[in-house]
């Protein structure tokens, strides 16, 4: 008997490690759910406050710094895509939406994106 014993209280602390363990991975989901919350609200006010320095609005100046540099690097970006331009599908560039870089590369990302894919594969930008 005491070995069915033994057999039924270890039983028993496997169940309590794993409930404890599921309870972990819950919270720990909660906590990445509200962190995510909070990036994504941060990244609003920042596009609030860089609308506000694209129209020429106020800003704080180690804003206004922060915002020149994202400036700097949209237009990096807006060479890079022009760079982009002659490896575009003939059947995009006829459609002359200026979104026709997203034919094959993400806008988001860089990432290829195959013919027909409605999202990016590697950030999952609807295309």
């Amino acid at each position: 008997m005491a070995f069915f014993d033994k057999v039924s209280e270890l039983a028993a602390q496997a169940t309590q490690k794993t409930e404890s363990l599921v309870e972990n991975g819950k919270t720990n989901l909660e906590i990445g759910k509200y962190k995510r919350q909070a990036k994504e609200l941060a990244a609003r006010i920042g596009f609030t406050v860089y609308g506000q320095y694209e129209r020429g609005e106020a800003v704080p100046e180690d804003v206004t710094e922060l915002c020149g540099q994202i400036r700097e690097l949209e237009e990096t970006i807006e060479k890079l895509q022009a760079e982009l331009a002659p490896r575009v599908t003939p059947e995009a560039a006829q459609r002359g939406t200026g979104e026709a870089v997203a034919e094959n590369f993400c806008p988001d990302c860089g990432g290829q994106v195959g013919p027909g894919m409605k999202f990016c594969p590697h950030c999952g930008r609807p295309q």
